[in-house]
């Protein structure tokens, strides 16, 4: 973040009250945290969300390129993903590539 930067979070105990503030949510839980992981990392392998995440994990990654939050180019046997500018833009955080 820049210093002219804020972020606010909102605590676990007033997610009920505040989370009718905001009309439609495009994400879903899963596939939020899965972006949180990609973003955090600034690129993962697919491959490698199996050891963080179970259930369907392909559902969720095609969630998140459909809705331009990240990107997936073919690497070895696997894919990588990066996140996008869209991203950046939606939950206003730099993205470093």
């Amino acid at each position: 973040l820049q210093n002219d930067e804020v972020i606010m979070q909102v605590r676990n105990e007033y997610l009920g009250d505040v989370s009718t503030l905001s009309k439609e949510t495009e994400l879903t839980k899963k596939g939020l945290k899965m972006l949180g992981l990609i973003v955090k990392k600034k690129q993962m392998l697919q491959s490698e969300l199996k050891y963080y995440f179970k259930g369907e994990i392909y559902a969720y990654v095609t969630e998140l390129k459909k809705l331009g939050y990240i990107t997936s180019e073919k690497y070895k046997n696997t894919r990588l993903l990066k996140p996008t500018k869209k991203f950046a833009e939606s939950f206003q955080l730099p993205v470093q590539q």
